[in-house]
């Protein structure tokens, strides 16, 4: 049985893959080296995070 918090901390989860996902598919901008290509050469990392305000803590969500 979900908590009341499970349905909006899966929701957040879900949101912050999406973001990940979104930044590493990236065209690039303008002159710019997007982030897919960075990633893809292995010159950036990109890594999902959620922050809690109530107690500071910071969680990386690995897939």
């Amino acid at each position: 049985m979900q908590k009341p918090g499970d349905r909006l901390t899966c929701v957040v989860k879900a949101n912050v893959r999406l973001q990940t996902r979104r930044l590493t598919q990236s065209p690039p901008i303008f002159w710019a080296v997007s982030i897919s290509q960075a990633v893809r050469v292995g010159h950036l990392k990109v890594v999902g995070a959620d922050y809690d305000l109530a107690t500071g803590a910071v969680g990386i969500l690995v897939d």
